[in-house]
This record gives structure tokens, C-alpha cells and sequence, in this order.
């Protein structure tokens, strides 16, 4: 068996994106939304495309972190430049309101 320590040890990118997804959406565990942040802004400062976009998310409405526009549109970007379809739109779409 395995804890959230080991994760957080290993740095896999993309388990930690993907138990961020799980805390979010309180998948096999109990919501936790503060949780969710903390893993996926983990993922996303080592790299990971999807949960910078994530991370932008969050940040955008408010999942486990104050709303901050600024915050979320420079998540955005750094999934954008990564070829991040997602996130390339959400500009696209959010660019005039920027």
C-alpha cells in the first residue's frame, strides 16, 4: 500500500495531477479542494501542461485559492506555450476581457 507521502517523494508529474483531479472532484477520496490546489499547483510548478491549465482553473473561479484573475491568466499562459489546446482557447476566448 502506498501513501501520499510516497507521491509526493517520487515527483511523478502526473500522479500528483492526477490525485489533484481526484481531491477536486472527490474521486475515491473526500473532497478536499484546499488539497487539490496544493497538488496540482505541485505539478504545475515542476512543468505539467494540464495542471498549470488546472491550476489556472482554480484560480479563475476560486477552487481552493482566492480568485486571481492575474494568477490564472499567467497559468494559462505557461500551459498555452506548452501547446495546451485548453488553455490556448480559454486566451483566445478571455482575451478581449483580460
Amino acid at each position: 500500500m502506498f501513501s501520499e507521502k510516497d507521491f509526493f517523494a517520487a515527483g511523478d508529474l502526473e500522479v500528483l495531477y492526477q490525485l489533484g483531479l481526484k481531491y477536486a472532484r472527490g474521486e475515491l477520496v473526500t473532497e478536499n479542494p484546499f488539497k487539490a490546489a496544493k497538488l496540482m499547483r505541485q505539478a504545475a510548478e515542476q512543468g505539467h501542461a494540464e495542471a498549470q491549465f488546472v491550476l489556472g482553473v482554480f484560480y479563475y473561479v476560486g477552487i481552493g485559492v482566492p480568485v486571481e484573475r492575474c494568477e490564472a491568466q499567467r497559468w494559462f499562459c505557461k500551459a498555452a506555450a506548452q501547446g495546451n489546446k485548453p488553455a490556448q482557447q480559454t486566451l483566445q476566448i478571455l482575451g478581449e476581457t483580460w
